[in-house]
C-alpha cells in the first residue's frame, strides 16, 4: 500500500505565517506536493524551486 499525504496544511500554513510578517516569498523546494484549495494571501509571493510540482487534489479531506 502506498501512503500519499496530503501537503495543503504545510503551503497554507508557511503563507500565512509569511502573510503574518508583512509578505515576503514562500519558497517550495524541489518535489511534487498533493494539494487541496489554499487561500494566496496579498503580498506574497509562491516560488517553486525547479523541478517543482504542485498537483491539485479533488478530495477536501487530508487523506
Amino acid at each position: 500500500m502506498i501512503h500519499i499525504a496530503m501537503d495543503t496544511e504545510g503551503v497554507q500554513a508557511a503563507n500565512d505565517a509569511c502573510y503574518a510578517i508583512g509578505g515576503g516569498t514562500v519558497r517550495v523546494p524541489a518535489g511534487n506536493y498533493i494539494i487541496g484549495t489554499i487561500q494566496l494571501k496579498s503580498n506574497i509571493t509562491l516560488s517553486l524551486d525547479y523541478v517543482t510540482s504542485l498537483l491539485g487534489s479533488q478530495y477536501m479531506a487530508e487523506l
